[in-house]
Order: structure tokens, then C-alpha cells, then sequence
């Protein structure tokens, strides 16, 4: 015999159908979101990384602080006052940390 509250839960869900598999794919829904996200973030966090060192690759030189702070603009000055340079430019990066 069934305890009541399963028979009530039982009869409940038999009787609205539409219902319950609209709220059973839902939740298969949101777990399968959860999951491939899990999946790609990881994925897509490569890409992007592999990307950066491929157009960073691209230059001759690269000048960072050493402590990792920013430099004044008058550093970027003097660098492209420098004989043989073609072109200079300045970035900001930052480190970032995105929830998986």
C-alpha cells in the first residue's frame, strides 16, 4: 500500500499531464544548460586565450613593469622616440576571474 501522500502526489501529477512535462522538461532544460555551460566556458576561455598569444605574437617587442603596475603615457612617449621604432601603442590588461 501507498503511503497518502504519495498517492495524492501521484494522482495529482497523472491528472495534469501537460503539466508535469512541460515542469520535468524544464528542469532537464536548465540542467542541460548548466552542464554544457560547464562544458564550453572552459572551451571558450582557451580559444581566447590561444587567440591573445597569436596577435600578441605578432609584435617584436613587448615592455612590461616589472611589479606589474601601469606606466605614465610620458614612458610611451619616449619609446616612440626611440630610433628604429615603427609604431608603438599602449594596453591595459587586467586580470579577471569569471565563475565557472
Amino acid at each position: 500500500m501507498m503511503p497518502i501522500q504519495l498517492t495524492l502526489a501521484a494522482r495529482y501529477l497523472w491528472g495534469r499531464k501537460l503539466r508535469t512535462f512541460l515542469t520535468t522538461l524544464a528542469i532537464v532544460f536548465g540542467v542541460l544548460v548548466i552542464f554544457s555551460m560547464n562544458i564550453l566556458l572552459p572551451t571558450m576561455m582557451q580559444a581566447f586565450a590561444t587567440s591573445l598569444q597569436s596577435a600578441a605574437g605578432q609584435v617584436d617587442l613587448t615592455i612590461t613593469h616589472k611589479s606589474g603596475e601601469t606606466f605614465s603615457t610620458r614612458v610611451l612617449d619616449q619609446i616612440e622616440n626611440v630610433d628604429g621604432i615603427r609604431a608603438a601603442s599602449g594596453t591595459l590588461e587586467r586580470p579577471i576571474n569569471i565563475p565557472a
